[in-house]
């Protein structure tokens, strides 16, 4: 059988599988695992079989090719048993023999408590597989605390790690302060530290004292961080310690009533990072009239942020000023809610006018749009205040994201797309395009093909592109001058 076969088999296989599976069966087979596979280097657990999980878990820990020569680690999957208790188990058992191998003492009747033990006095704790860069977990079910310093620790404790992404699942942030003090004791030459909770559920806290109690320092070589936080104190903490910080992903759990004499004076006295460049607000939610928060916040990062993403829910009865704070910025993430009441209350204010006379890059999350009659009360509303190019003069590309209904959306996108056409002199646009999920039903008549359509005034080349998939359809333009 040629290589090309043996890898086109191996191609509808979970990389651990094959492995698993074809393992030194012989010097050929091994030699395409090694270059093909990333054998000893890479392994991904999240969606092989229950078997290659605990093969691996037993072998990893043990074999001197794992542990020398790991670099990416996955584990967990919601459908699956707990790979994190398997692994660290084994891992466990690796470290206890270890250090009773060192000591020249059998590795009998040792208490379950050992490894704590152990963690206790940390200059005895190596890092089992020094050469690791990413480490990704996926909580599938609650961990012990065991389970957790492991692979913080014996797992995630070396200096070659850079990526780290823990998805929490549900009731697990009182592992917050353990998670946190990682990360600011333990991450040294970390790039990346992705953090997060179930949609909906509180995140992650942190507290001002704590850091203090706990001598926490600057993190140094940290740039990128998606977490979800459980208030806005608990993001100007972390912002205090990550001077270095270019990428902010954060999800706010918390509704923010007002500002408190506390947040103010907190924020006001902590550091913040003078080179961040791209703020993503997934989820903030004021619940009184007064935003001066957010204002507060974006005060903050004014000569710096170039990319900004925003899902806000508000009921202040004055918002927009706070876009003058962000004069570099270019590219925008907003939902189509809050885009329809900047247009439908502050059509005329200076400061959204100047911000948005900035923006080349628009993506409008139209998730809220669920049905087809808001679907045509907003969508030709929105497109005529986004292609003005008075109001948006820079403006090239502009996305609309998760549209829902599939079918319903698709009998109005023809319409969308003529308004386009027809006020084809209006706009400056170079890139349109709308991504659909949630089919309600099968859509016989739909065009599957690309087309081009050559226009004299302006004289220009527009492609029409489709992508359509099961539960998923996209339709763009590109306009080409020529």
């Amino acid at each position: 059988m040629s290589n090309e076969l043996i890898l086109c088999v191996w191609d509808q296989l979970a990389a651990a599988d094959v492995i698993y599976s074809f393992l030194h069966l012989n010097t050929r087979i091994n030699s395409l695992l090694l270059e093909f596979c990333e054998l000893y280097k890479q392994l991904d657990l999240r969606y092989c079989s229950l078997s290659a999980c605990r093969f691996f878990c037993h072998q990893v820990p043990t074999m001197i090719e794992w542990r020398l020569g790991l670099t990416v680690l996955k584990l967990g999957n919601r459908y699956r048993c707990s790979q994190m208790d398997m692994f660290a188990d084994e891992v466990t058992k690796s470290i206890v023999a270890s250090h009773f191998a060192r000591k020249g003492k059998s590795f009998t009747n040792v208490p379950k408590n050992f490894f704590r033990i152990l963690l206790l006095h940390s200059k005895q704790i190596k890092p089992i597989f020094p050469q690791l860069i990413t480490l990704v977990v996926f909580q599938s079910v609650s961990i012990n605390e065991d389970s957790r310093d492991v692979l913080l620790f014996a797992v995630a404790g070396g200096s070659s790690m850079r990526t780290f992404t823990w998805n929490a699942c549900s009731n697990q942030t009182y592992h917050s302060r353990d998670l946190f003090d990682w990360l600011f004791h333990c991450s040294t030459n970390l790039v990346s530290y992705k953090l997060q909770t179930p949609l909906r559920e509180n995140g992650f806290e942190l507290k001002y004292e704590h850091t203090i109690v706990n001598a926490y320092g600057p993190h140094h070589s940290l740039i990128y961080l998606k977490i979800s936080v459980l208030n806005l104190n608990t993001l100007y903490v972390l912002l205090h310690y990550l001077p270095q910080l270019k990428h902010l992903d954060v999800y706010i759990s918390s509704i923010i009533d007002s500002i408190n004499t506390t947040d103010q004076n907190l924020a006001t006295k902590l550091n913040y990072s003078k080179k961040l460049r791209v703020f993503n607000l997934r989820n903030l939610r004021i619940g009184g009239s007064d935003c001066s928060c957010l204002e507060q916040l974006m005060d903050k990062f004014t000569n710096t942020v170039e990319e900004f993403s925003l899902c806000l829910t508000h009921f202040c009865n004055e918002l927009i000023s706070w876009f003058r704070l962000l004069p570099k910025v270019k590219c925008l993430y907003v939902n189509s809610t809050e885009l329809k009441y900047w247009f439908a209350n502050d059509r005329d204010n200076q400061y959204l006018d100047t911000f948005l006379r900035h923006l080349d890059r628009v993506y409008v999350d139209c998730s809220s749009i669920i049905n087809i009659n808001i679907s045509e009360e907003i969508m030709l509303p929105l497109l005529s205040f986004v292609i003005d190019k008075d109001r948006f003069p820079q403006l090239q590309y502009l996305r609309f994201i998760k549209c829902k209904h599939i079918s319903s959306a698709w009998c109005n996108i023809h319409k969308w797309i003529d308004f386009i056409f027809t006020h084809i002199n209006e706009h400056q646009l170079k890139c349109l395009r709308f991504d659909f999920t949630e089919k309600e039903y099968e859509v016989t008549d739909m065009k599957t093909n690309n087309e081009t359509i050559i226009m004299t005034e302006p004289p220009c080349v527009v492609d029409i592109y489709r992508f359509v998939s099961e539960n998923h359809i996209s339709f763009w333009i590109e306009r080409k001058y020529k």
